[in-house]
C-alpha cells in the first residue's frame, strides 16, 4: 500500500494556515533553501493562495533572497497579476497576494502579463537559469493548458486561423539570462537532453532549448531561450513495450562544454577523452551489446564571460527513460573521479528501472498541475518511478504540495527497498 507522502518527513509547522486563509511556509525547515520558494510561489500563484514565506533559506550560510530567487518571484508576481511584498535582496520574508481575478481565469481570457511574445528573466548575476526555469515553467504550462481547454470548449481545436493562434496560443517562449552551467544547479544541457525528453514522454510537454551563450561562475551572462509547447503524450504500447529491458542502455552520450579564451579546446578534448574512458568502464555492464562506442559531443563558447568546464553523461534505456548526471569542473579538478561519481549516480536508477535523482523534484509540481487541470487521459492519476530514497528536495516538494493543496491534489510515495528498488510517486486529483 502507499503511505501518504511527506507526513513522516514533514516537520510540524512547515505549512500553517491562518483563520483568514493565508498560508505561512517556514523556509528554514526540511530542504531549507530555494526549493521552498520555487515550489510554494508557483503553487500559490496557480491555485490563488495567499502566501507568506518566513525565515527564507534559513539553512543556508547566507539566508534570505539572492538575485536568482528575487527574479523568480518577480516573474511569479508579474505573470499571475498578483502582488508581492518583501522583494529585495537579503529579505527573509515575502508575502504574496493573488489577483482578485483568478490567475487561471486571466489565462483563459488572455489577460494580464500571461500572453506576450517572450518572457524575459534576467538574473544579472551567475544565478542559475535552470532554477529560474523551475519557477517559471509550471505557470507557463498552466496558461497553455487552460488556453487549450478553452479552445476545445469553443470548438476551435482544429481551427488554424490567425485569430485562433492569437486568442488560444499553443506555445510560450522564455528568455533566461544568468548562469547556464554553475554549481548546485542542473546544467542547461541536463534540461535540453534529459528533462525535455522525459517531460515529452510523460506529459506531452515539449521544450525547445536554445543556448545562445554559456554562463559560468562568477560572471554568468549566459542566455538560453526556451520554447514551451503542449503536445500529445506518448502512449505506452503493451505489444511493443513488453519484454523491453528497462535496465539496458540503448544510447549513451557524453556532452562536454567549455567557455572563455582561458579554457583551451585542448582541455575540452582532454576532458572528453577521460569521460569516455570512464563511462565505458563504469557503465559497461548496462550497455546494450550493439553499442560499439559511447557518443561524445563537445562545444566551446569563446563568448562566455568567465572560464568554465562542464560535462554531462546522458543515457537512454530500452524502455524509453532518459537519465543524466554531470557537473561543472575546473582545470584542477580530478576529472576521472568526477565522471566516476556521475556514473555511480546513474547505476542505482538503472538497476531500479527508475528516473534519476535530479529528475524527482522537477516533476512533482507538474504532476500536481496536470492532475488538477487535465490535458490528457492519464492526467488525473499518474505514477512515476524514481530512484530510492527520495532526495530532500523531493521530500520538501511533496510535503509542500500535499499541505498547500490539501483536499485538491494528493501525492503518495511507496518507498523502494534497497538500491534496486524504485520508489513510486503517485499523484491523484481529489476533485473533479
Amino acid at each position: 500500500t502507499m503511505a501518504a507522502a511527506g507526513e513522516p518527513s514533514s516537520p510540524e509547522g512547515l505549512v500553517s494556515a491562518s483563520p483568514s486563509g493565508e498560508l505561512t511556509v517556514d523556509g528554514s525547515l526540511m530542504e531549507g533553501g530555494g526549493q521552498i520558494l520555487r515550489t510554494s510561489g508557483a503553487l500559490a500563484a496557480i491555485w490563488d493562495r495567499r502566501l507568506r514565506v518566513v525565515r527564507i533559506r534559513g539553512k543556508r550560510s547566507k539566508p534570505g533572497l539572492r538575485p536568482q530567487h528575487l527574479r523568480g518571484l518577480e516573474f511569479v508576481r508579474d505573470f499571475s497579476g498578483g502582488a508581492m511584498a518583501g522583494l529585495e535582496a537579503g529579505s527573509t520574508e515575502v508575502a504574496f497576494i493573488p489577483s482578485e481575478d483568478a490567475f487561471l481565469g486571466q489565462a483563459e481570457r488572455s489577460e494580464s502579463g500571461v500572453w506576450i511574445e517572450e518572457h524575459l528573466l534576467d538574473v544579472k548575476t551567475a544565478g542559475a537559469c535552470t532554477l529560474l526555469l523551475q519557477t517559471a515553467l509550471p505557470l507557463v504550462v498552466a496558461s497553455l493548458v487552460v488556453a487549450k481547454r478553452r479552445a476545445r470548449r469553443a470548438g476551435e481545436a482544429e481551427e488554424k486561423s490567425k485569430q485562433r493562434r492569437k486568442l488560444f496560443p499553443s506555445a510560450q517562449r522564455l528568455c533566461l539570462k544568468g548562469g547556464t552551467d554553475v554549481p548546485h544547479a542542473p546544467l542547461v544541457d541536463y534540461v535540453a537532453l534529459v528533462l525535455a525528453p522525459n517531460l515529452e514522454r510523460l506529459f506531452g510537454l515539449h521544450l525547445a532549448v536554445d543556448v545562445r551563450r554559456r554562463g559560468f561562475f562568477p560572471k554568468g551572462g549566459g542566455e538560453v531561450r526556451v520554447g514551451v509547447e503542449l503536445r500529445s503524450p506518448r502512449r505506452p504500447d503493451p505489444a511493443t513495450d513488453a519484454g523491453k529491458d528497462r535496465k539496458v542502455i540503448r544510447r549513451c552520450e557524453i556532452r562536454v562544454v567549455s567557455g572563455h579564451k582561458k579554457i583551451s579546446q585542448g582541455q575540452t578534448r582532454a576532458l572528453a577523452k577521460v569521460a569516455e574512458e570512464t563511462v565505458r568502464a563504469d557503465l559497461e555492464a548496462f550497455l546494450h551489446p550493439d553499442i560499439s562506442q559511447v557518443g561524445v559531443t563537445m562545444a566551446h563558447d569563446s563568448k562566455s564571460l568567465s572560464p568554465g568546464l562542464a560535462f554531462l553523461v546522458v543515457v537512454e534505456t530500452c524502455d524509453g527513460r532518459t537519465l543524466g548526471a554531470g557537473e561543472t569542473l575546473n582545470a584542477k579538478s580530478d576529472w576521472a573521479e568526477a565522471v566516476g561519481a556521475a556514473c555511480a549516480e546513474l547505476r542505482a536508477p538503472l538497476r531500479a528501472g527508475a528516473l534519476d535523482n535530479h529528475m524527482q523534484d522537477q516533476l512533482l509540481v507538474l504532476m500536481a498541475l496536470f492532475a488538477k487541470l487535465g490535458h490528457d487521459e492519464g492526467a488525473a492519476t499518474r505514477t512515476v518511478p524514481v530512484a530510492s530514497p527520495l532526495t530532500l528536495h523531493a521530500q520538501t516538494c511533496v510535503a509542500l504540495i500535499n499541505q498547500m493543496l490539501r483536499g485538491e491534489v494528493a501525492l503518495t510515495v511507496q518507498e523502494g527497498e534497497g538500491e534496486a528498488g524504485a520508489s513510486l510517486i503517485q499523484c491523484k486529483s481529489l476533485k473533479g
